[in-house]
């Protein structure tokens, strides 16, 4: 557990625009919206021309209303160009994320903040992908995560964009009715999850919602559980894994990592 910080001990000045077409004004925006609409095939290419792409794209955009497809032709990996294009560009030390806990000490600071670099996030997501891989995860598959605000929510959401898969992410105050509809209507057949989440300084047991929730369908094959309040879980054999036992033989390096790879398994399709 990290210390407790006080206000005046760390000050995070807000980065410089990244680029000239940053939407600094109302004008600014007006301007570039219309540039949008009046040159797609040359506004949305100069877009994404910072993104790592495995196979260029043919144009910008083709069809019309439901049937329009973006960047048609091309590969790419959304978490891949989070992560894996930083530290390719030798910004694997950057400091990409803090964290502080909901739960607070007498003195009404996080009892606990966390920080990761680039590569540690990376390394994280890539831990957590192939143990779900493991599972049976792949490209096109869905997994719900029902998790409370911690850094393992966006490592979550970025393993399975690492596969190839849709993470279905559902709030973690919700009910087992609402978190069976939306298990069902997405048709996971994985679900992360945590023994609870802290919320208005008092816990919520989300594992004994999730479990409840299981006893009303066979869909779900398997559930990750990290251990993150210390309450107590039952986890049903076959089923139920803890986190940390599946990332602790988990592959951090993967073949597939390089700049002319995908990560993991194949590409995906922008359509």
């Amino acid at each position: 557990m990290s210390a407790p910080l006080s206000a005046e001990s760390e000050t995070f000045v807000p980065p410089a625009a990244p680029r000239a077409s940053s939407l600094s004004d109302l004008d600014t925006y007006r301007r570039l919206h219309a540039e949008s609409l009046s040159s797609p095939d040359t506004f949305w290419p100069a877009q994404i021309a910072g993104f790592h792409w495995f196979q260029q794209p043919d144009r910008a955009f083709v069809g019309e209303g439901s049937e329009a497809r973006w960047f048609p032709g091309g590969r790419t990996n959304l978490a891949f160009n989070a992560l894996e294009r930083h530290l390719l560009a030798g910004r694997g030390d950057t400091l990409a994320l803090i964290w502080e806990s909901e739960a607070v000490g007498p003195d009404r600071q996080p009892c606990e903040i966390r920080r990761y670099t680039y590569r540690q996030l990376r390394d994280e997501v890539v831990r957590l992908a192939s143990a779900l891989a493991g599972l049976g995860v792949k490209s096109g598959d869905r997994v719900t995560v029902y998790l409370p605000i911690i850094p393992e929510l966006p490592i979550a959401m970025l393993a399975c964009a690492w596969l190839g898969a849709a993470h279905n992410v559902v709030f973690a105050g919700f009910p087992s009715q609402a978190l069976l509809d939306r298990i069902e209507d997405s048709g996971s057949h994985v679900v992360i999850t945590a023994d609870g989440g802290w919320r208005n300084g008092k816990v919520v047991p989300l594992k004994p919602i999730l479990d409840e929730a299981l006893a009303r369908t066979a869909l779900v094959r398997h559930t990750v559980v990290l251990r993150h309040t210390g309450s107590p879980v039952e986890l049903r054999a076959g089923r139920d894994h803890l986190w940390s036992e599946l990332v602790a033989t988990a592959d951090s390096t993967l073949p597939g990592r390089g700049a002319e790879r995908p990560p993991v398994v194949p590409h995906v399709h922008l359509r």
